[in-house]
């Protein structure tokens, strides 16, 4: 294993910590439902259901990611998914 200087150490415990930041976003979804709710007048347990689909997803993407991993390294399929997940909360 390639020894990690000391910089590289703290660029990666950086990494990580945005990265689970970003993770951190899906979960903020909760104080979006009444709001949604109040705004388009749809049922708080149909709104509440997309939180349901959004951690099913969640749970299987993992699965595939450690295969994306392999093929295009940590480094681009981060970025990626930061900007899927950008995206996915702008709209």
């Amino acid at each position: 294993m390639k020894s990690i200087s000391k910089n590289n150490r703290w660029l990666i415990v950086i990494g990580s910590v945005i990265a689970q930041l970003g993770l951190g976003t899906i979960y903020t979804w909760s104080l979006f439902n009444q709001p949604i709710v109040n705004k388009f007048g749809w049922d708080l347990n149909k709104v509440a259901l997309t939180f349901s689909i959004t951690s099913f997803a969640l749970s299987f993407s993992t699965l595939a990611s450690g295969k994306l991993q392999e093929k295009f390294g940590i480094k681009k399929l981060i970025s990626i998914c930061g900007m899927v997940l950008g995206m996915g909360l702008i709209l």
